[in-house]
């Protein structure tokens, strides 16, 4: 454990979380013969509640975000309906949570998934994971019709993409600031986008440059923000070093406003217990110097501003 004054608490808000609910959800990806295929996915193939997230002092645990995590992608409200179930014990931690939306939809169905989405009272924001296929996603025209309706309704949206992949971060920013396919959009996206795991593209010697000039180009757009997390899907024995060394660019390129520390929980366990996780971020934090301000910015403060309402 950290050695820490006792009556000082660090205040985490984890704005990175997968709960599983095997028995009430499908969850493909984490089938033996679906990808991802890594020969340790049988680690988190397994239930995780909101108790499986506890941590000991001087860590505590404020609040978290949940990331959709394949429950029904066909109809991803049933995934809140069920995070929103009162306990079954004692009073769960506060949460809000990030759902499951086709970007390739109709117009018209892709409306009334979003709708059926804000009535569920933890909603803040949808993610589809653009990945491999971010560049024929964001130069689709229909795809770009709802990534407008989301603009336009300021609805968050959580993006996962190859910040080291030039053309597609050129693709991003012209829709926010050059508005390129005018037949389609009357004005660039203005909604909140939230990057997933930017600290990825750091962990090859072969694309950090890459990645820092792209983290540049992306930080010109105002209303982006980066989550710091997933080291253990590039590297199960991921340093410490590498982690202080991406926060540093981090901080040196988008500023402490912008940046959220999260964990990727359950896939976190591929590498150590969601305690060790977090008290390794601490050593990095503490290592690094980092202010009070600047701590707590990164570990709760950024993520209560960006997803509101987790008190």
């Amino acid at each position: 454990m950290i050695p820490q004054p006792a009556s000082r608490l660090i205040e985490i808000i984890d704005p990175h979380v997968h709960l599983f609910a095997l028995e009430h959800g499908q969850y493909h990806w984490l089938k033996s013969d679906n990808p991802p295929y890594w020969p340790d996915k049988a680690l988190i193939n397994k239930n995780f509640t909101a108790d499986s997230l506890h941590l000991s002092e001087p860590l505590t645990l404020r609040g978290y975000v949940h990331i959709e995590a394949g429950f029904d992608n066909q109809q991803p409200w049933l995934e809140l309906d069920y995070l929103e179930q009162p306990p079954l014990t004692q009073p769960t931690l506060p949460f809000n949570a990030i759902a499951c939306c086709d970007l390739t939809l109709s117009s018209d169905a892709f409306i009334q998934q979003i709708t059926k989405l804000t009535s569920c009272a933890s909603f803040v924001g949808v993610r589809h994971i653009l990945d491999e296929h971010a560049l024929s996603l964001l130069t689709s025209p229909q795809v770009l019709k709802n990534l407008t309706y989301l603009s336009d309704q300021a609805i968050l949206f959580e993006a996962q993409f190859d910040v080291t992949d030039n053309v597609v971060v050129e693709c991003i920013y012209e829709l926010f600031v050059t508005n390129t396919p005018l037949d389609i959009m009357t004005q660039p996206l203005q909604h909140t986008w939230v990057i997933n795991h930017v600290g990825l593209g750091a962990m090859s010697d072969a694309t950090h440059n890459q990645w820092v000039h792209n983290l540049k180009r992306l930080a010109l757009i105002p209303n982006f923000k980066v989550k710091a997390s997933g080291w253990e899907m590039a590297q199960r024995n991921y340093s410490e070093e590498l982690v202080s060394c991406t926060l540093k660019t981090l901080l040196a390129i988008w500023g402490e406003e912008r940046i959220m520390l999260a964990s990727n929980f359950p896939l976190t366990l591929f590498s150590c217990s969601y305690q060790r996780y977090w008290e390794r971020m601490l050593q990095v934090l503490e290592a690094l110097a980092l202010t009070q301000k600047t701590q707590r910015a990164l570990l709760s403060q950024n993520a209560l501003e960006t997803y509101l309402t987790i008190t």
